[in-house]
């Protein structure tokens, strides 16, 4: 198993992680001094706790061990586990250690006897502590703690020199500990999907810190403090509904290339600094779904910005005109597509578009006058009064223009990091059939995103707010494909009832045993499994689950290939970055445009079937 991993990508990778519960509570203030090893750690004379198994191992588990004496590397991953071996931590030279996807609610006090961890994954366990003891590993370089019920971390776990990647995504955390800015060498930082209220002062102090992930959480400000982050590229803030304004020091980061703060509550005439326009890498900034009625103009002043997205705003018709007769850089490139968030970047480029809805271009011509190097609109429609996002884009064959209807919706679901997906591998499926003889073709395109992170709240009532908005949209039309990816195609099953067609994507279904889950309890994780169930028995058209050969997605499908409803193709990729890895082969394009044009009456079923199962 590969342990090296992006924090970032939670929904995609299989980045395990962990939390624990604290047995011991034992006088920190005799440590040493930050960067110096004392002779004897107090915890490691400690007698074996009560929480590690002296139960005989399995012989599976002791084969494991055996190898791991003499590799460094211990995979006890989905093994049932409901304590930790206690033969675990008698193996000195563990540089890496998964307990990831098991029953655990304890971590015991001996995990600080492993000196030279390197790579400790617990993610999808039942923790809500840590112990003290996690602390004294000060060769750990990455911990991964989502999916676990955690309500704190320990106070000293700034004494995690080399610590590089932390996600403790999907827990109950309402805060981080003052320490936490002493890990200077941490480079990723994924937090969405908790509790968090605030955020300490220290976070500031997170020097080598690239990607900082808030997203899905109560947060009421950001520290200015933020502005000493001098290495942060990714900022991830959307989600945070009590977010009223952003800090003016953001415009300090200078390294700053992507801004997020998207469906949260920012509102009044400074929730938006314009000092973000004197950032000199930002190329991305996303501020759509606040409540905002006016934006700085100077925000287009950024250096090497390119698409400012502001739809479902109440946007002033006079900043509307001021924003979009903003003059762009000569041989500025022009955007193609308003989902198109992923385009590859051009450094020499200023900005190119402005997301709008058509809302608040009520009134207007379809393209108002501007000044020809003016920024292009990025046109689209929202939803008003719903909760999370959705937007509905046209994408219009050659032959056809913006007003003849399409029979043919696609509904396309986020994933875990709340963010739009599969704008560019549609406008691809578009730009190919213009290509193929196939201009006459049309279809919509439904962009949903839960920025919550709560799996689309299919474990309570919220889910009705998502079933209702969706179906207002499908309603409309005669052919409805849905597609997700990991969280995603979770919502493909859960809304499966409206739609027609579904490629859902590596889903999590039975979440009591998913690594990447949200810090719920089993009650929920129960409903959801339920109503992913009923979506698939509900669905009329033709569902296609498609995995890849990890045992834990396969795991997954169980449930699936048990039903008469649904299909499930197993592919040679060893990853939960199915999607990427289909779409890098050409395949992706395949499986889409097969459906599409099925739906136009080109190509049968059958066809469609054979298409998907080719390998």
């Amino acid at each position: 198993m590969a342990l090296t991993c992006s924090v970032r990508a939670l929904g995609h990778d299989r980045a395990l992680g962990t939390s624990q519960t604290r047995l011991l509570a034992l006088d920190r203030r005799s440590r040493a001094p930050m960067g110096t090893k004392p002779a004897f750690s107090r915890r490691q004379v400690l007698a074996r706790s009560s929480s590690e198994a002296v139960a005989p191992l399995r012989p599976d588990i002791r084969v494991k061990i055996g190898i791991a004496e003499g590799s460094g590397k211990l995979d006890l991953s989905d093994c049932d586990l409901e304590v930790v071996p206690g033969e675990v931590f008698e193996l000195p030279d563990l540089v890496e250690l998964s307990l990831a996807g098991n029953n655990l609610t304890v971590l015991p006090e001996g995990i600080g006897r492993l000196a030279s961890l390197e790579k400790l994954q617990l993610s999808g366990n039942r923790l809500v502590h840590l112990p003290d003891s996690l602390c004294d590993l000060e060769s750990l370089e990455g911990l991964w703690l989502h999916g676990n019920l955690l309500e704190s971390l320990p106070v000293d776990i700034g004494s995690l020199p080399n610590l590089k990647q932390m996600a403790i995504a999907g827990n109950r955390l309402t805060d981080l500990p003052d320490s936490i800015g002493l890990l200077t060498s941490l480079v990723e930082l994924v937090a969405a999907g908790n509790r968090l209220e605030r955020l300490p002062k220290s976070i500031g102090t997170l020097s080598a810190c690239r990607i900082l992930d808030l997203h899905g959480n109560r947060l009421t400000g950001v520290p200015e403090t933020i502005a000493l982050m001098e290495s942060l590229e990714e900022l991830w803030l959307q989600g945070n509904p009590t977010l009223k304004s952003l800090p003016a020091g953001l415009g300090r980061c200078a390294s700053l290339r992507k801004l997020s703060a998207a469906d949260c509550g920012l509102e009044g005439p400074s929730a938006v600094p314009p000092e973000l326009g004197g950032l000199p890498e930002l190329v991305d900034l996303s501020l759509y779904g606040n409540k905002l009625t006016s934006v700085p103009v100077e925000l287009l002043r950024a250096a090497r910005l390119k698409k400012l997205w502001l739809e479902g705003n109440p946007l002033e018709a006079e900043n509307i005109e001021a924003l979009l007769s903003f003059p762009r850089a000569p041989g500025a490139h022009s955007a193609e597509s308003a989902s198109d968030q992923t385009a590859p970047e051009d450094d020499t480029a200023v900005i190119t578009g402005i997301g709008l809805d058509a809302s608040q271009l009520d009134g207007r011509d379809q393209d108002p006058a501007r000044p020809p190097n003016g920024p292009k609109i990025l046109r689209s429609s929202t939803l008003s009064n719903v909760h999370g996002y959705f937007k509905l884009e046209r994408l219009v064959g050659a032959h056809s223009s913006l007003s003849d209807p399409s029979p043919v919706l696609i509904v396309a679901f986020g994933s875990a990091p709340g963010t739009p997906n599969w704008g560019g591998v549609l406008r691809r499926v578009r730009d190919d059939f213009d290509r193929d003889s196939h201009a006459d073709v049309n279809f919509d395109v439904l962009y949903v995103v839960d920025p919550e992170r709560s799996w689309y709240h299919g474990g309570d009532d919220r889910f009705q707010d998502y079933d209702a908005a969706i179906q207002s949209v499908a309603s409309a039309y005669d052919n409805v494909l849905f597609l997700g990816d990991s969280m995603g195609a979770t919502a493909c099953l859960l809304f499966a009832h409206h739609a027609h067609v579904v490629h859902a994507f590596c889903p999590q279904i039975d979440l009591s045993k998913s690594s990447i889950r949200p810090g719920e309890d089993p009650s929920w994780e129960n409903t959801l499994k339920t109503r992913a169930l009923a979506g698939i028995d509900n669905c009329d058209g033709h569902l296609h689950v498609h995995v890849g050969n990890w045992q834990h997605d396969i795991q997954q499908v169980h449930p699936v290939q048990e039903s008469e409803h649904a299909s499930v193709k197993i592919y040679g990729v060893d990853s939960h970055r199915l999607a990427i890895a289909l779409e890098r082969s050409g395949k992706l394009l395949r499986i889409l445009q097969s459906s599409i044009l099925g739906f136009y009456g080109r190509m049968s079923h059958d066809s469609i079937k054979r298409i998907s199962n080719y390998p």
